[in-house]
Order: structure tokens, then sequence, then C-alpha cells
């Protein structure tokens, strides 16, 4: 019972209605052995309680850490567990129907396609100029061929029969192979043009026998139009 407001503390010190807890008690305790070591006895003894003390600070304080580290992991695994589990429930789909319909979209930008072409014919003659003659001059850049060589094709007949002729600068050099004219006959309005003329053979085999020169280029067709 009390009496005038008045309440016993138990023994318990007070300090600013706060008790004294065993970490501040330490602390004061540990400052006057530090003053008294080093004045009563010497500034080392001083020293190395000094240090001593600072060790169990630290000590404390890799504790108190460690438990606030564990006390928010609890919580945050708590909070997980106890977060409550929502299953979506999909969207009903609309009823099926018979109404097809398609998309009709731009032409796509890719519309060259090409075919290479290995020249046919070569080991004939125009009238009097061998074409082997011609390929060879092209080779080798000689004569009407030592500048730029431009490939046309033009429509021609033999036998009775249409072909598609190769001509180099002013010279006929060969033909459209047959597997092939078709194709070119067809699509001729699609035709877009003509690169990489590449002219190899020559010399002689191991046993003597001359190599006869040949020709190839890429053609390009044109498919959007």
């Amino acid at each position: 019972m009390t009496q005038n407001g008045y309440r016993p503390d138990n023994g318990k010190q007070k300090n600013g209605g706060k008790k004294l807890d065993g970490f501040k008690v330490f602390l004061i305790a540990w400052a006057a052995l530090v003053l008294v070591a080093a004045f009563a006895i010497s500034s080392d003894a001083g020293l190395y309680i000094l240090l001593a003390g600072a060790a169990v600070c630290v000590i404390r304080w890799a504790l108190r850490k460690d438990k606030q580290i564990a006390a928010k992991r609890k919580a945050k695994q708590g909070r997980a567990e106890s977060k409550p589990v929502t299953a979506e429930r999909a969207a009903p789909q609309a009823p099926q129907t018979r109404v097809k319909v398609e998309y009709v979209g731009p032409k796509p930008v890719e519309t060259i396609q090409r075919m290479n072409v290995r020249v046919a014919g070569v080991t004939y003659a125009n009238g009097r100029r061998q074409r082997q003659t011609i390929l060879r001059e092209i080779y080798w850049h000689d004569k009407a061929y030592a500048g730029k060589v431009v490939l046309t094709l033009k429509v021609g007949e033999y036998e009775g029969k249409q072909t598609v002729e190769v001509w180099a600068n002013e010279e006929m050099i060969g033909y459209i192979p047959a597997a092939q004219k078709d194709y070119f006959l067809e699509h001729w309005h699609q035709l877009a043009g003509l690169s990489s003329l590449d002219v190899s053979g020559g010399g002689e085999t191991k046993g003597g026998e001359p190599i006869p020169f040949g020709a190839s280029f890429v053609a390009a067709f044109d498919l959007s139009k």
C-alpha cells in the first residue's frame, strides 16, 4: 500500500524514471577501472583494461546484430506464410463461330530471287570468231574487254526453237542452259539484273589436254512485278 503518492523502488536504482541495465553498469565500472588503473597503477594497465572492455563491446554489438537479423527473417517468413493464396480463374472462352477472317498484310520486302547460271555453248563460234577466244580475252582483260564488260540477254531462235542468248559487250558468248531457258522466257518481264560474271578455265590438264574456258553469272528476278 502506498501513501502520499510514494512508491517503493524495491531496491532498484532510478535514472530518469528508467532502471539501469547490466550493460550500462558494465560501462560505468569499465570507465572507473580504466581511470583507476591509469592513475593508480600504470598507463599500460589502463590501456589493457580499455582494450578488453572495447572487445566486450564489439562482441555484444555483433550478438545483438545477429539477433536483429534473425528476428527480421522470422518476421518476413511469418508474413510470407500467412499471405493468402489466391487462384486466378481463366476467363470464359467465346463460343467458336464459322466465320473465317483473313489478314491481308503488306507484300514482303524481300522479293528478289537470284539464279546462278552456267553459260552453255561456249565452245562454238560466232562465224569466224571463236567464243573461246572471246572468253580468253575477258579472262585476261584484253583488247575490247580491257575495261568494263556488260552482259546482255537476247531472245533468239535456233533450229526453230526459242533461245536466250548471252552477250558480252557486242559479242555472243553462249546461251542460257536448256534446263533454265523456259524460266527465263516465262519471267522475262521480271528480270531485274545480271551480275558476278566469272570466267574460268584455260591451260592444260596433266595429260596435255586443253581446258576450255567457261563463264557463269547471277541473274536476279523481281517477283513483285
